[in-house]
């Protein structure tokens, strides 16, 4: 399973006085803790620190971010991506280890569903043949009911729920290790975000390797998740915490 440590991480707004700091910071997932949330009040930089983490945002200066892989026979861990290494983050995107859902998750309008998939896919080595097959898995396991409607939608037909169905599928395409998501439910009612979820869920529990890191407000998220643990941001720094039955 996957372990993250950061270190050394002082993390300043530009003209702002806000200031997160985090001295040392480890994590490891195994097959009972595969799902990590991200909570605290607004303002103290959840969502940063998710960009930190996921490599969409350069670390602060002596700062390090650090995957790495346990085997789970023997305990021994190996490095597999050092987010300091500015030419291995963009090795991670190219590769498609990591994925990534956003509240406003862009969708691109011009083509539908299907064709917005097959373009997140176009760095994965794969041809027309294997793009169309992994597409329509991924679509009609998160649209079971009207998976040839969908496919063929643009993204501005869609309504909230099935747009956030949609950008969650597209970042399960590639089997990514990680799904970084800031606040994917936000904008949706509860029943809605509900159905967002356990399409997450069903997804873990088809990728027995991969874990699932997400911003949240919402209290009742990590122990519908399944979580143990909570990463809490409070008096200007995180802090793992267990989550609350």
């Amino acid at each position: 399973m996957l372990h993250v440590e950061i270190k050394n991480c002082n993390f300043k707004w530009q003209g702002k006085d806000k200031l997160f700091s985090i001295d040392s910071l480890e994590y490891q997932f195994d097959n009972d803790k595969r799902v990590l949330p991200i909570m605290g009040r607004s303002g103290l930089g959840k969502s940063t620190l998710l960009y930190l983490m996921s490599g969409l945002k350069l670390l602060p200066r002596n700062a390090s971010v650090m995957w790495s892989t346990i085997t789970e026979s023997s305990g021994e861990k190996t490095a597999f991506i050092s987010l300091n290494d500015k030419s291995l983050i963009h090795e991670v995107c190219y590769l498609q280890e990591f994925s990534y859902a956003f509240q406003n998750a862009a969708l691109l309008p011009y083509l539908t569903i299907e064709e917005n998939f097959h373009f997140c896919l176009e760095k994965s080595g794969k041809n027309k043949s294997e793009k169309s097959t992994i597409s329509s898995n991924v679509l009609e396991k998160i649209f079971p009911s009207d998976f040839e409607i969908i496919k063929d939608s643009y993204p501005n037909t869609l309504s909230g729920g099935e747009y956030a169905r949609a950008a969650l599928g597209r970042c399960m395409l590639t089997s990514p290790k990680v799904i970084f998501a800031d606040e994917p439910t936000g904008m949706l009612d509860p029943e809605t975000r509900k159905d967002v979820l356990v399409t997450i869920k069903s997804w873990l529990e088809e990728n027995k390797s991969s874990v699932f890191i997400w911003v949240t407000h919402q209290p009742d998220e990590p122990s519908f998740m399944g979580a143990k643990d909570c990463l809490i941001c409070e008096d200007g720094t995180f802090n793992i915490k267990s989550v609350k039955k």
